[in-house]
């Protein structure tokens, strides 16, 4: 797992760097994301909260809010380009 979380890093950096080059990628970074939250409550739903209760959770609140702070920047940063060619 730390590998594909290490990668997956050096690909938000990148992304970061070229963000108004890219677009479909922040939003499959942020699918990505959501999928590993969906995972993570189907998993909690099937076999249980695991011990401790709180770390869990906190596993599990980044993966939600994160794909969408992901999603809205990313609009405003899109709605903010074509703003801009147009002038």
């Amino acid at each position: 797992m730390a590998g594909i979380y290490l990668t997956i890093g050096i690909i938000c950096c990148w992304a970061a760097l070229t963000i108004k080059k890219q677009n479909t990628l922040v939003f499959l970074i942020a699918i990505g994301g959501f999928m590993a939250a969906t995972g993570r409550i189907i998993s909690i739903s099937s076999v249980g909260l695991p011990e401790p209760n709180s770390l869990w959770i906190g596993y599990l609140l980044p993966e939600l809010i994160v794909p969408l702070i992901l999603i809205f920047t990313q609009l405003k940063t899109n709605s903010k380009i074509k703003k801009q060619q147009f002038l």
